[in-house]
C-alpha cells in the first residue's frame, strides 16, 4: 500500500478508534454487531494496523485524554472553551457544549431485500446555542484492483440564520474545503441524508420545542433524499416524540408519514424544490408526483427514526445509538412496502469542554460560491442560487450591492415542454399569416381575368 492510501486508511481508523475504547460491559446486540462491522471493515480494507496499538493521543479529537465512560462511551476532556489568540475570525467564535464523534453506518437495499451496498461513514457533531452547530462527514472509496483511492469530507454549519457548507477532497481541515455552498434557513436540505440524519439525531429535539405542533407537523423529511430535488420529501407528516433533559431536548423516535392531502399535481406548487435543469429533470419530477398520486394508501410511513441509546454528559442529552429506516413508495396497499435503506449511527466518543473554533468553515484564497439564499422564479425564468468567486472570506450580507446586481442578471428561462410549446405556437401563427392572403390573392386574380 502506498503512502497515500495509508494516510487515507489512517484516518478512517482515528475516526472510529473510539470503539475499542468503550467498556465492554451491558454490550446491547446491536453494539456488538456495530463493532463487528468495523472491525470487519478495517480488517478486509488493508490498512495494516492494530486499532488496540493506538494510544490515546491517537484519538479522532486528540483533544486530550479519556477521563471516563458513560454507557459504552469514552469521555474525552478538552482543552476549555478559552479564546484563542488572534484576530477574531468572520462569523465570530464558536464554543460547543460538547463535540460528539462517532460513525454511521448505511446500508441500501434492492426492493427485493437483497443488499445493494454498505458504507461506513465516520462523523464528529458539535452543538452550541440558539442551534448553532458543526458537523463534519468523511467518505472513502477504494478499490484495489483498480488502484483507486479517494476520500471527501463534507463540513455544514448553521449559524441560526444562514447553513454553510464547503466540500474538502480528502482534507480534514475546512481551510482546504471547495465548492462552498451557502443557503438561507436552519434546515440542511442541501446536502445529502447523511447530514439530514445527524440533524434529526442532535438538533431536531431543540427545533421541535420551538415550533407549533402544525408547523412541526410539516418538517420536511431529512432522512429520506435531498429535499430540494424530490417532491416527496415536502407531503409528509412528522409523528414524534420528545425526551427532555436539563439543557436540551432530543428527539426520542419519529415517523414521516404520507399526507396524500399535500401531494399537488403542479412542480410550482412545491416551493421549496430547486427548478429542473433539463427537461428530463422535469419530466422525472413530474413522474414522481404522478407516482405519489397514484398511491392509494394514505397513512404509508416513507422513514422511521428511533433513538435507541442516549446519555447525559455535562447536563446534554446525546443520542448514544440512532438508527432510520426509509421504505420505498407502495405499489398497491396490500402489502407493506420494503426497506430500502438503513442508516445506523454510534457515538463512541464526547468531548467536554471543548476548544473554541471558527463558527463558519474557513475559505483560503478565490473559491467559487453557490448562493442559494436569491432562490426564485419570475415568470418563465429562475434561479436556483447564483454564483460568484469569493477571496478568503464569504458574502455575509444579502444586501450587498454586488449580490444584488449578479443576483439581477443571473435568472434562467425555465427548461420543459412549454418552450417546445411555445415554439410550435410561433410557428403555427407564422403559418397562418402566410396562408390567410392566400383566398384574397386567389379572388383578386380570377376578378382581373374576368375584366379583361
Amino acid at each position: 500500500m502506498n503512502h497515500t492510501n495509508k494516510l487515507l486508511y489512517t484516518a478512517l481508523v482515528l475516526s472510529v478508534l473510539g470503539i475499542w475504547g468503550v467498556a465492554q460491559t451491558n454490550q446491547t446486540e446491536y453494539e456488538r454487531a456495530m463493532q463487528k462491522v468495523l472491525a470487519e471493515y478495517l480488517k478486509t480494507s488493508g490498512i495494516g494496523i492494530s486499532a488496540q496499538s493506538l494510544t490515546n493521543s491517537q484519538l479522532p479529537s486528540s483533544a486530550g485524554p479519556i477521563i471516563d465512560t458513560n454507557n459504552g462511551v469514552t469521555i474525552t476532556q478538552g482543552p476549555g472553551a478559552s479564546i484563542p489568540e488572534g484576530p477574531e475570525p468572520q462569523g465570530g467564535w464558536f464554543t460547543p457544549h460538547y463535540t460528539a464523534e462517532g460513525v454511521i453506518k448505511i446500508e441500501s437495499f434492492f426492493t427485493s431485500g437483497d443488499a445493494k451496498f454498505t458504507q461506513i461513514r465516520p462523523f464528529s457533531f458539535s452543538m452550541g446555542d440558539n442551534q448553532f452547530w458543526k458537523a463534519k462527514v468523511s467518505m472513502s472509496f477504494v478499490n484495489s484492483e483498480m488502484e483507486i483511492s479517494m476520500t471527501s469530507v463534507t463540513f455544514v454549519t448553521c449559524d441560526g440564520t444562514n447553513i454553510y457548507c464547503v466540500l474538502s477532497n480528502g482534507s480534514a481541515n475546512e481551510k482546504d474545503g471547495k465548492a462552498p455552498i451557502i443557503s438561507s434557513g436552519v434546515l440542511p436540505t442541501e446536502r445529502d441524508d447523511v447530514v439530514g440524519f445527524l440533524w434529526t439525531a442532535f438538533v431536531s429535539g431543540e427545533h421541535l420545542v420551538s415550533m407549533e405542533d402544525a408547523d412541526a407537523a410539516k418538517l420536511p423529511n431529512l432522512l429520506y433524499t435531498t429535499s430540494t430535488q424530490d417532491p416527496a420529501a415536502w407531503c409528509q407528516n412528522f409523528d414524534y416524540g420528545l425526551h427532555a433533559f436539563s439543557k436540551n431536548t432530543l428527539l426520542s423516535n419519529g415517523v414521516y408519514v404520507l399526507d396524500k392531502s399535500r401531494v399537488y399535481p403542479d412542480i410550482d406548487d412545491y416551493p421549496f424544490l430547486d427548478e429542473p435543469v433539463s427537461i428530463i429533470d422535469k419530466r422525472s419530477r413530474t413522474g414522481r408526483i404522478q407516482d405519489l398520486m397514484g398511491i392509494e394508501q394514505t397513512n404509508h410511513a416513507v422513514s422511521t427514526y428511533t433513538a435507541k441509546k442516549t446519555g447525559l454528559f455535562s447536563g446534554y442529552g446525546v443520542p448514544i445509538l440512532f438508527d432510520a429506516e426509509n421504505f420505498s413508495l407502495p405499489e398497491t396497499n396490500n402489502a407493506p412496502p420494503p426497506c430500502v435503506a438503513r442508516m445506523s449511527g454510534i457515538v463512541t466518543n464526547v468531548i467536554i469542554n471543548p476548544q473554541v473554533v471558527p463558527l463558519l468553515p474557513q475559505i483560503t484564497g478565490v473559491e467559487g460560491i453557490q448562493d442559494k439564499r436569491f432562490k426564485g422564479k419570475k415568470g418563465n425564468y429562475y434561479q436556483n442560487y447564483i454564483y460568484y468567486l469569493v477571496t478568503n472570506e464569504w458574502e455575509l450580507s444579502v444586501d450587498s450591492p454586488r449580490l444584488k446586481e449578479i443576483a439581477s442578471q443571473a435568472y434562467t428561462l425555465r427548461v420543459g415542454e412549454h418552450v417546445s410549446d411555445s415554439f410550435s405556437k410561433r410557428k403555427l401563427v407564422l403559418l397562418a399569416i402566410l396562408i390567410l392572403p392566400i383566398p384574397f390573392l386567389c379572388i383578386w386574380y380570377y376578378r382581373g381575368r374576368r375584366e379583361s
